[in-house]
């Protein structure tokens, strides 16, 4: 591995404000040479993370066991075993921490078996500095928003064992305990719904890296939720317009469809990616009005609009429509709202693994070794 600690800069920027940039994380780096680890530990030291190290997998699972470890980053290659292994085992065993793995070479292949380990984000050889604090510090703010989430539940989990308590303490406010109760236990179960919702279809797309099965992916999962409908998954195109990523006609002659389909790109597609929240339409004035078109061609139709953003970027827009004679069911509709920011944030992965490979032997041929050590 070419290694070249970096320069001291003393204008280099501070970490980002907000909550993970005042979160302290404990950070382990594996690998077998002494001197790789003294230049990441270099590289990523800072106020706000412990750097622990290991020369071999038997040594990290040591300091995994004994330390409570947020972020793994190991190579590939180990005296005794493969980083792939250890990351699969620590996504078995602790899910919770994230791992990084340092690939061997700038090859498409590896990226997918890193990713497919467990790994939450891979790193190619030479190593570039820049890019190991930004994917280091990406993994970081993942893991502060999973504690975090972790204490709201466990923080409602005790509100509601202290409110069931006093209810039977303060027999004269127990009307008061009770409506605080069956809230809090609402909220509970809502929570507790949506993180399994989300799960099961992070389960389900997690190893899914081609972007034309993870399109379909989602288009059946919304014929599953809502049933037999018109869809629509629509995705930011060259220019500021958007294009079609996948359709499914329930209900037009193929003729016809295409010409609504290309009208929706037109016109619906930016109205959704303005929006936050998803849109039930019933009627057709709510429509018009909505498209700001008083044509018909969505006349006598339901419609739900949804916006899939991540990191409060519109990176895709579900369309549903059919008949009113056939409704949709608002929980199906809030069962896909509620995995729409998932699609979205594996979206950003699939796109940004080719995107990553494709660029880097651009610059390889335009500019060999530039940014790279």
């Amino acid at each position: 591995m070419r290694l070249t600690p970096e320069p001291p800069d003393p204008e280099k920027p501070k970490p980002p404000s907000g909550s993970a940039a005042t979160q302290c994380f404990d950070v382990l780096i594996v690998d077998d040479e002494p001197g790789v680890r003294e230049v990441l530990g270099d590289a990523l030291r800072s106020d706000r993370l412990k750097l622990h190290e290991a020369g071999s997998i038997a040594e990290a699972r040591q300091v995994v066991e004994g330390s409570k470890i947020d972020l793994v980053l190991v190579d590939v290659k180990l005296p005794d075993g493969s980083g792939l292994d250890l990351a699969g085992e620590l996504r078995q065993d602790k899910p919770g921490l994230r791992s990084i793995v340092i690939t061997g070479g700038p090859d498409l292949d590896g990226a997918v078996q890193a990713i497919r380990a467990g790994a939450c984000d891979f790193l190619a050889k030479p190593l570039d500095i820049n890019r190991l604090r930004v994917v280091v510090d990406d993994a970081l703010e993942q893991r502060g928003r999973e504690t975090r989430r972790r204490r709201q539940v466990k923080r409602l989990k005790r509100l509601c064992r202290r409110l069931n308590q006093s209810r039977s303490e303060v027999t004269q406010q127990v009307d008061v305990l009770c409506n605080d109760l069956v809230a809090a236990y609402q909220e509970l179960a809502d929570q507790i719904k949506h993180v399994e919702t989300s799960t099961r279809f992070r389960t389900m797309i997690d190893q899914e890296l081609d972007l034309e099965q993870l399109l379909r992916t989602i288009l059946e999962y919304v014929l599953h939720q809502a049933g037999p409908t018109n869809a629509a998954i629509f995705l930011p195109g060259q220019g500021g317009g958007h294009t079609m990523g996948g359709y499914v006609n329930y209900s037009f002659e193929r003729s016809s469809a295409e010409v609504l389909l290309q009208y929706l790109a037109d016109s619906a597609a930016p109205r959704i990616a303005q929006e936050q929240e998803p849109r039930h339409l019933t009627d057709d004035a709510e429509i018009n009005l909505w498209l700001m078109d008083e044509s018909s061609w969505l006349s006598g139709m339901h419609v739900v609009t949804i916006p899939c953003r991540h990191e409060d970027e519109a990176l895709a827009g579900l369309l549903l429509f059919r008949d009113a004679s056939e409704p949709f069911d608002p929980e199906a509709i809030e069962r896909i709202n509620c995995v729409a920011s998932v699609f979205a944030a594996h979206l950003v992965k699939v796109i940004d693994i080719h995107h990553r490979h494709t660029e880097f032997f651009e610059d390889e041929e335009n500019d060999e070794g530039t940014g790279a050590f």
